[in-house]
């Protein structure tokens, strides 16, 4: 199946299920189209998947539940796939293995003896080892069940052949033959220990030892052999070179994010965070040509990040991609999972040497605090569903849910099928719009919050935090036409002279910033102008005189540097 055709091929599948839906091929089909894509899964599907009960079915289903962050039957539905895993397929115990490691926490399970979900190794007087596993939960598919050389059973079995209650060491009877209970653990650490085992095996994963030398930890061998499996900074393609770099157009997100460590929410937020990087847009005419909006995943992120309130677009017509919006909460999901735990770090290789990330606790709050807030926003905004794929009729080839990834691809299929308006948030995107007949609306951040007619005060706190963050266009030909008219509305005095303060701090924040982003601003600055002057406009009002005035000042200022 072609990737390009996956979005129509899923809404085949799901309009045909209910005559197929005791078809393996169609529900296990259903199924990883929809995870791929990033879609809502029927009850139905899941419900015929678990019915099924196969290995890889149950494994999937397992996914859809830790996708909802529903542990409690994610992993019971993983161990059942585990246990009915006949054919030693290694993604199986590569699944429950990362599932369990994932949703591990520090607390020490004090075992007294065998009891439920237990597994206890046995060793005969002749060298005879038998190991059984004790459920609690109804999940074998019989009993006994015979599994990679374990017997696995429930507690009234382990009650009938004298195994309950025994302690390490203890003798028993099974089957006229005696033998001494040699070990007993949790039976989740005999399946990880077994996963492993079968996993290395495979080479799936890498086992590395530290030796001794003269009495002492052998660290610079340990360090080598580990750098042997961690890529180096040298092989790493410099995303951050690309997105800097003004000369040409920097790679989409999605495809920025595959060469970094992190999803791409967290990709994002640490652009716009950081203070060496500007956010990218372009300076173009907008193609607005609708009612409705639809947001880029980019375009998510920055509105959120600029505090623009989630009340204020769900009631204006402005929708998510049902895939944007799962993605954006299991991304955020994932993120506090992996910071809310006691020690939270990371090894890599820079400059062929080994270092350690480690996140202090305060990082840690505060990383927790803004995926949190994150999902919050996201879980408020109006969605919609895609079932069309997005056309681009000069280039049918490219594969475009591989360059945009499925959130972006959704929402330019929403933008073409419903003749909305995209919000980019990406250079790429506006540039797609721009240069190739498409037949889409597109626009900016900033002339998104002016069609939606913002209050100009709350308009005004959103340009400071993008001046903050260093975005490159702070200031549109719209967004100053709607602010000088907004001021024009304004019949009190006061309310002038507040205002024209508010402005003018506005219009300043940049005097504390490096000369590398002030020039960016200026220049920003004056592209505005040039375009107000040209229709002639009243250059006697104070909000454009001030801003004029304010963009002569910077641009001469550079200049004389």
């Amino acid at each position: 199946m072609e990737d390009n055709q996956a979005v129509t091929a899923l809404d085949i599948l799901l309009n045909i299920f209910d005559n197929f839906q005791n078809d393996l091929f169609v529900v296990d089909a259903t199924i990883v189209l929809s995870l791929n894509l990033q879609r809502n899964i029927p009850q139905k599907v899941i419900d015929a998947a678990i019915k099924i009960g196969t290995a890889r079915l149950l494994t999937l289903v397992a996914g859809i539940y830790s996708r909802e962050n529903k542990k409690a039957e994610a992993k019971k539905l993983m161990l059942k796939a585990l246990l009915r895993n006949q054919d030693n397929e290694i993604g199986i115990f590569g699944n429950y293995l990362m599932l369990q490691i994932s949703d591990s926490d520090s607390t020490e399970r004090k075992i007294d003896g065998i009891e439920n979900d237990t597994a206890v190794v046995l060793q005969g007087v002749d060298g005879e080892k038998l190991i059984y596993c004790i459920y609690e939960e109804n999940i074998l598919p019989d009993v006994p069940y015979i599994w990679q050389g374990a017997t696995h059973i429930y507690r009234d079995q382990a009650i009938t052949i004298g195994l309950l209650r025994k302690k390490t060491g203890d003798l028993v009877m099974i089957e006229g033959r005696e033998y001494h209970i040699s070990e007993i653990m949790p039976v989740d650490g005999y399946l990880i220990r077994l996963c492993l085992e079968k996993l290395v095996k495979a080479n799936a994963v890498k086992t590395i030892s530290i030796e001794t030398r003269d009495g002492k930890l052998d660290v610079e061998n340990f360090s080598r052999e580990l750098m042997k499996y961690i890529p180096g900074d040298e092989k790493e393609f410099n995303w951050l070179d690309n997105y800097k770099d003004f000369s040409s157009f920097p790679l989409p997100f999605a495809i920025l994010q595959k060469t970094v460590r992190v999803n791409t929410v967290q990709l994002i937020m640490t652009l716009v965070q950081s203070e060496d990087i500007i956010v990218r847009e372009r300076y173009d005419e907008d193609l607005i040509r609708g009612q409705q909006f639809v947001l880029s995943f980019a375009a998510v992120i920055m509105l959120y990040m600029i505090g623009v309130k989630p009340e204020f677009l769900k009631e204006r017509q402005v929708f998510v991609p049902e895939s944007m919006r799962n993605t954006i909460l299991t991304m955020c999901t994932d993120i506090i999972n992996e910071n809310d735990k006691e020690h939270v770090s990371s090894i890599g290789v820079r400059e062929k040497r080994l270092y350690m990330n480690v996140v202090s606790e305060s990082e840690k709050v505060q990383i927790l605090g803004e995926a949190a807030a994150l999902k919050n926003f996201v879980s408020q905004l109006n969605t919609w569903s895609n079932n069309r794929e997005f056309c681009d009729v000069q280039d049918e080839e490219r594969d475009w849910l591989d360059v945009f990834g499925i959130s972006d691809y959704d929402a330019l299929a929403l933008a073409q099928g419903k003749k909305a308006v995209i919000v980019t948030g990406e250079v790429t995107i506006q540039s797609l719009i721009q240069e190739i007949k498409l037949n889409i609306s597109g626009t900016g951040i900033l002339n998104f919050l002016v069609a939606l007619k913002m209050d100009v005060y709350v308009l005004l706190d959103c340009i400071e935090q993008m001046i903050k963050y260093r975005f490159e266009i702070t200031m549109t030909e719209k967004c100053l036409r709607y602010i000088i008219d907004e001021y024009s509305k304004l019949e009190n005095q006061e309310l002038k002279e507040d205002f024209m303060c508010k402005w003018i701090d506005c219009l300043t924040l940049v005097e504390s910033m490096g000369d590398e982003y002030k020039e960016v601003y200026a220049q920003n600055m004056m592209r505005v102008c040039q375009d107000i002057i040209r229709e002639e406009y009243e250059v006697l009002n104070p909000v454009w005189r001030n801003y004029f005035s304010l963009c002569v000042k910077y641009k001469c200022g550079l200049e004389t540097k």
